[in-house]
């Protein structure tokens, strides 16, 4: 699930005017960010969230990787499925059986890792914007 969902980094998707690059038009900041599900991630997603939708299913543990983008791509995921249900995080770093168990009965409440989402959202739009406002500003100068 690494790839669940990519964001939408062509200009015109935004806005039909950026359909053609200009440099009166940079930086091109989008105020809402769009995102595309990965190259054979769609049923995958749809699956995910059909089961976060589920009313016999309460609270959502995000098992994702243990780390800034794990836990972009669990958020990312919930947040397309408009998921209102509680939210867990398992945080292990070992595949181990003990780990696991003891990673269980350690749950955390999803809101303390709140800003570990915020920091991945802000990595990827500087990456993005550097990206493209560069790639755009370059080819327009040459």
């Amino acid at each position: 699930m690494c790839q669940a969902f990519n964001s939408n980094s062509k200009s015109d998707s935004y806005d039909e005017k950026y359909a053609k690059w200009k440099i009166d038009d940079l930086p091109i900041i989008p105020s809402e960010y769009q995102y595309e599900s990965g190259k054979g991630n769609k049923e995958a997603v749809a699956v995910l969230k059909k089961l976060m939708n589920d009313k016999a299913i309460d609270t959502i543990i995000n098992a994702c990787d243990a780390g800034r983008e794990g836990e972009a791509i669990f958020r990312l995921v919930y947040l397309q499925a408009s998921c209102k249900k509680k939210m867990k995080r398992l945080w292990i770093s070992s595949m181990e059986d003990s780990a696991i168990k003891d990673g269980f009965d350690k749950l955390k409440d999803g809101k303390d890792y709140d800003n570990l989402f915020e920091s991945a959202r802000k990595q990827e739009r500087c990456r993005l914007a550097c990206w493209n406002e560069h790639q755009q500003a370059i080819l327009l100068l040459i």
